[in-house]
């Protein structure tokens, strides 16, 4: 994904949340890579966007329909009214984020249920998303792989 953005392929939007969620890179705290998070924050294919009045009330909505936390919501929410098409997302894994002591509630399987001005939110795992690049590749494949899951 990096590769298609930083050849200009692909615009990678955040909510400015992003940057305080960011505490770590493969594992190792912030203060060992501060200024990698910086810099990667000031890249020309990231379009931050903070939480206005109209993103908040967005995720409201999504917070009560759907049942997700506040920091998710947030981010769903500026996904959505920024008509991205896919949200990338390593939260899915309820499991994994229970064994960090974390009480989540999967996104995962709420693909294919925000709506954007244009269509649907696909929400899925950077793996996931690697994976249906390579097989819409290959157009026999193209109608499973761009279903949601969850619609």
């Amino acid at each position: 994904m990096l590769k298609e953005a930083e050849a200009g392929s692909l615009l990678i939007v955040l909510s400015s949340l992003s940057i305080m969620e960011t505490t770590r890179i493969d594992g190792k705290a912030i203060h060992e890579h501060d200024g990698i998070i910086k810099a990667f924050f000031d890249k020309p294919y990231i379009d931050l966007h903070a939480c206005d009045r109209k993103i908040a009330e967005a995720a409201r909505g999504i917070r009560i329909k759907h049942d997700v936390d506040g920091a998710d919501s947030i981010h769903l929410a500026t996904a959505s009214l920024t008509e991205t098409t896919i949200f990338l997302t390593n939260d899915g894994d309820a499991l994994r984020q229970r064994n960090k002591g974390k009480n989540p509630t999967p996104l995962l399987p709420h693909d294919g249920k925000i709506k954007t001005p244009s269509g649907i939110l696909r929400i899925m795992t950077p793996e996931s998303y690697d994976k249906m690049c390579q097989t819409a590749a290959h157009p026999i494949y193209a109608d499973v792989i761009n279903k949601p899951s969850g619609g």
